[in-house]
């Protein structure tokens, strides 16, 4: 391997670590910040006290039903986990949007599979062949590695599976599991919005930090051997259109013609 490729290749995983790091960064400024003042911090314990906690349990569903709801319209589920926190603590706010956002997840899934599948396969065909070849090997621990990496967006995963042949049950159960570090680490920042705030930063940091690197060594286990690297995987759930033949491994059919009849999805 030449130097030039290297350097190249050094740049790509350096850029990709310090935009982990930067978004980090501010959030955690962010949490530190609005401790400090009392008039947002009013504003948020006055939403959660009218609109969650004076429901009780009902509330918990509510909201529940909501994180699957606005998580399956791009309202990043960290931002969900993070009302969680602040208003049922850590590990209940954490099962309660993982549940949402797990259900949000499947809806979003199945939606794309019966309602767009076939669309989607006529216009993109190989360039969404990747996406089996990816969950060939294990989709349940791909599933599971994704969603630990802070990467991609959640929908478009959701909806880009969903016009494969992947298996329903194996993906978001993957992903379920998937969701609970990152939901973890906002519930954890939302706490420290009652009190507390730079120690649970600091041990959010510390879980969010083991949380890339087990994600990343989940990545490469189950990665199969001839698939794409991570920053060509992130741009194709990002942009599937933008994704050339050269991305895509030599061995790699698209899917059979969505006109002829097809053998029925497995759910």
């Amino acid at each position: 391997m030449s130097s030039v490729v290297k350097n190249k290749q050094f740049r790509i995983y350096a850029l990709f670590l310090i935009k982990v790091l930067s978004l980090f960064a501010i959030v955690a400024f962010a949490v530190v910040l609005l401790k400090q003042i009392n008039p947002t911090s009013e504003t948020l314990s006055t939403f959660v006290d009218t609109h969650i906690l004076r429901y009780g349990i009902w509330g918990m569903f509510a909201f529940a039903i909501l994180s699957s709801v606005l998580s399956s319209f791009f309202v990043p589920r960290q931002l969900l986990a993070f009302v969680g926190g602040y208003a049922y603590g850590v590990w209940l706010g954490t099962l309660i949007v993982t549940v949402g956002v797990t259900l949000g997840c499947f809806l979003t899934f199945i939606y794309s599979r019966f309602m767009i599948q076939k669309i989607v396969q006529r216009k993109l065909g190989l360039r969404i062949a990747w996406m089996e070849h990816l969950f060939s090997k294990n989709p349940f621990g791909m599933a599971l590695s994704i969603r630990v990496i802070p990467v991609g967006s959640n929908v478009l995963l959701n909806m880009l599976a969903g016009v494969t042949k992947i298996s329903t049950i194996p993906f978001c159960l993957g992903s379920a599991i998937g969701y609970i570090p990152q939901n973890l680490v906002s519930a954890l920042l939302g706490t420290g919005m009652r009190a507390d705030p730079l120690v649970r930063v600091s041990i959010a940091a510390l879980l969010y930090g083991i949380g890339i690197i087990v994600g990343l060594w989940l990545f490469k286990k189950y990665k199969p051997d001839n698939s794409m690297g991570l920053k060509t995987i992130i741009r194709s759930i990002l942009k599937p259109h933008t994704v050339s033949q050269d991305n895509i491994p030599k061995d790699i059919t698209p899917p059979s013609d969505t006109t002829q009849k097809t053998p029925k999805q497995t759910i």
